[in-house]
């Protein structure tokens, strides 16, 4: 069995205090959820377990792992399973680590702060621009030497080999010169005019320094990758906070870099990570830590609370945040094509994706045929084992499970029209009330008091919004307090133009599929409380302007300085 530690100054280290968690291997327990449940009640003890048994019914359900072994217990009785059956499906042991693991790498992000950038430094010391573009290639070989390893940590992790290959080709492909190219001219420094004849401005984009990041469980080689690449590639040591429901990946992601800086002859602590608490962590990082930049993922609620309370020491916070991302189907277009692209948005990962599609607005001229193709599509998608290449669904994770369910049960209630789905399954697709996969959900004439139309739906449910002018649907589809990614369908120009005029939101995908990855996108941004600022590339904002300006008889900078290792301390 495999043990993942943090990863502090370049090695590989077990938690001060023998905390460690298990981690099973998906691809097996979710066919048998007995063990699972079993497994997560023997980490509990005896205590825990006595209380399960016999006083399940008394349990609090604002907790949604509690709600979801209640529900295990009502439908199919008490997880019973042996200690060698428990084991037998032990994928990996983990740590788990706090503030102190946190605090020993921080200070060492910030002291090697200095080898990760250099520009005119007269010691020599530290990676350039230029070495850290060039690395690109080297890492691109890398991480596809490892691309396998990365796709049996995933399955077991319980991602399908879909949404595997998806995120993480999308993003290893983008390792390329042009991108290093692309990526390095927007943070090179630049001269710009002066009104003074001969004398010189230059703009300078230079490295916070140390940054920590927090990556999304669902997409560590995806959106997590981004970010930790783009703090690398701007000349920043980067802390990650791996989250504990989901380690294993993030953890792996941050093992092969460190071999990668250990082969390039780069410094080693470039990529630190610990597994721990996001809450604990993340007080500790904003009001303690050296640190000078936090890239968060996660709630809206959350992030943006620690958003204003990392102003207020100085720091640098980039936000990328919940979605509820709204999708516009005009009377004019190909309805099975469009179906299609509005199946995938919407219900791509179990819809466990912030920038996926949740709000479609339909023009009334083909509102019941396109809601059929719909259907028809969505009829189509199976669950299954994460290893299965036919799987499209994984599970849905207990938090937005539940929330789903209480949405749905919320607009049915209020008159909505159950189009198909509604209830939850098992690994073999059979209704099953405690099952942990859920139906794609289409729902219509949903009535615009339900939450599900101003709150983010992270799992598989598609409101839809009849609609007979462009007015009424631009009105409703702005009355969110999200603006991640937005789409339009249609072969008339205005009307996607207008769109992308008017709707409050930075990525907008015209008649092409809403999920769509291309290596020179901005790397998402959002709108109010999905991110606040709009569109971003994680290497702009991981660095700060600086300027210089020299008089006339100043020579400014000279080229050809002698350089030491980078490694060098």
């Amino acid at each position: 069995m495999r043990f993942f530690g943090h990863l502090i100054k370049g090695k590989i280290t077990k938690p001060k205090d023998a905390r460690t968690g298990t981690f099973p291997d998906m691809n097996r327990a979710i066919e048998d959820p007995r063990i699972l449940f079993a497994m997560a009640l023997r980490e509990q003890g005896s205590l825990g377990r006595f209380v399960a048994r016999r006083l399940g019914g008394m349990l609090p359900e604002k907790v949604p792992e509690v709600r979801l072994l209640k529900d295990y217990i009502r439908v199919h009785g008490y997880p019973k399973a042996t200690k060698d059956e428990v084991d037998d499906v032990v994928f990996a042991k983990y740590a788990l680590g706090g503030v102190p693991e946190t605090a020993i790498a921080c200070e060492e992000a910030d002291r090697i702060r200095h080898l990760m950038h250099r520009e005119l430094d007269e010691t020599g010391r530290g990676l350039t621009l230029q070495d850290r573009a060039r690395s690109v290639l080297t890492m691109h070989d890398f991480m596809w030497k490892h691309y396998n390893e990365f796709k049996t940590i995933g399955i077991a992790e319980g991602t399908p080999v879909k949404l595997f290959d998806w995120q993480t080709t999308s993003v290893f492909k983008a390792l390329n010169k042009q991108l290093a190219d692309f990526a390095s001219a927007r943070i090179a420094p630049k001269e710009i005019p002066c009104s003074v004849r001969g004398e010189r401005t230059i703009l300078y984009r230079y490295p916070f320094g140390a940054v920590g990041i927090f990556p999304p469980f669902n997409a560590a080689l995806g959106l997590g990758f981004l970010a930790i690449f783009s703090s690398y590639f701007a000349g920043n040591a980067t802390v990650t906070r791996t989250p504990a429901k989901m380690p294993l990946t993030n953890m792996e992601l941050a093992y092969i870099l460190r071999d990668l800086m250990e082969e390039l002859d780069f410094p080693t602590s470039a990529f630190q990570a610990i597994i721990g608490p996001a809450q604990e962590i993340a007080n500790y990082m904003i009001d303690q830590s050296p640190l000078n930049a936090i890239v968060y993922y996660g709630d809206s609620d959350v992030g943006l609370e620690l958003m204003a309370r990392a102003i207020t020491k100085g720091k640098q916070f980039v936000p990328e945040l919940a979605g509820s991302d709204a999708s516009l189907v005009w009377k004019d277009v190909d309805i099975d094509k469009v179906a299609a692209f509005v199946t995938h948005a919407r219900f791509f990962g179990s819809g466990q994706i912030c920038l996926a599609a949740k709000r479609l607005f339909l023009h009334e001229a083909i509102y019941r045929d396109f809601i059929d193709a719909l259907v028809e599509k969505g009829e189509k998608l199976r669950v299954g084992l994460p290893a299965d290449p036919k799987t499209d669904l994984p599970i849905v994770a207990a938090r937005p499970l539940y929330q789903v369910i209480d949405m749905i049960a919320e607009a049915l209630g209020k008159g909505a029209r159950l189009e198909t789905g509604g209830y939850r399954l098992d690994v073999h697709g059979e209704r099953d009330d405690a099952g942990l996969f859920y139906k794609p959900t289409i729902l219509s004439n949903v009535p615009l008091d339900c939450s599900m139309w101003y709150h983010e739906t992270f799992g598989p449910v598609l409101p839809i919004m009849k609609v007979n002018s462009f007015d009424q649907a631009i009105a409703q589809a702005n009355k969110s307090a999200y603006g991640l990614r937005s789409s339009v369908y249609s072969d008339d120009p205005k009307v996607w133009q207008r769109f992308f005029d008017e709707i409050a939101a930075p990525g907008i995908a015209i008649n092409t599929d809403h999920l769509h990855f291309d290596d020179f996108y901005p790397h998402l941004g959002g709108l109010k409380t999905s991110g606040v600022s709009g569109g971003k590339y994680f290497y702009e904002v991981l660095t700060y302007l600086k300027y210089r300006h020299f008089p006339r008889q100043s020579r400014g900078p000279t080229k050809g300085r002698k350089r030491s290792s980078p490694r060098q301390r």
